[in-house]
């Protein structure tokens, strides 16, 4: 069986990754050559890009995240719930994150304009002692962060698949008022040379639909090397 980094990361790699999330959503960095920036920005190599109205969204971090993948968000406690702690622990309220992932998935087995259905995905959620709170009906999410199945952006049987579901659903998201972002998924533990395939795959889909990329890939290849 293949073993795929990024479910093998401790604690501290997983919350670096976090701070790469963070980095990407509250900073101006859109696109992510492999330069080291800012402090937060250091671990993954960002570097400043164009400014964030060039791309068709304004200068702030979304308020609500829809998370879309497979077992890569999922793992050690989600990734979502990771960036969620920190943001906590920095201070920040008024944040929502809903994660949607299948075990194995690519982008073309999720149905995203289904997420946006009145009634549906986040519709309510369990507050204080068990209490159900429902939320407003016109309440949607600000932006969209998806992946990919761990090899189908390089895959040569699947990476059309990619680019064109990249777009799909960059399009749908887009008529729902949000934002797309795209989370660079990182090598296999035993092929460490499929770093820079998936990076310029992901940088390239960002660029051909305007969308904000993490360089998730590039920070674990980092955080490994630091070990």
């Amino acid at each position: 069986m293949r073993t795929l980094g990024l479910k093998m990361m401790s604690r501290q790699v997983m919350v670096g990754l976090a701070f790469t999330v963070l980095g990407v959503l509250s900073s101006c960095s859109s696109l992510v050559p492999k330069v080291a920036g800012s402090d937060v920005q250091a671990l993954a190599g960002l570097a400043p890009s164009p400014e964030r109205s060039q791309w068709g969204y304004q200068n702030q971090a979304p308020r609500s995240l829809l998370w879309i993948g497979n077992s890569f968000f999922y793992y050690n406690n989600s990734m979502h719930g990771h960036v969620g702690q920190l943001q906590k622990a920095m201070g920040e309220k008024g944040f929502s994150a809903t994660s949607v992932t299948i075990s194995g998935s690519g982008l073309n087995w999720h149905d995203v304009e289904s997420n946006f259905r009145p009634g549906g995905v986040a519709s309510y959620s369990f507050v204080g002692d068990n209490e159900v709170k429902f939320n407003a009906a016109n309440q949607s999410f600000d932006a969209v962060m998806m992946m990919d199945c761990s090899q189908c952006p390089i895959h040569p049987k699947l990476s059309a698949v990619f680019y064109e579901f990249v777009a799909k659903h960059s399009k749908t998201i887009r008529e729902h008022g949000a934002r797309p972002i795209l989370f660079m998924s990182s090598a296999y533990a035993d092929k460490p040379e499929m770093t820079e395939p998936l990076a310029q795959a992901y940088i390239k889909a960002g660029q051909l639909n305007r969308a904000q990329v993490v360089p998730a890939g590039y920070a674990f290849e980092n955080a490994l090397a630091k070990r």
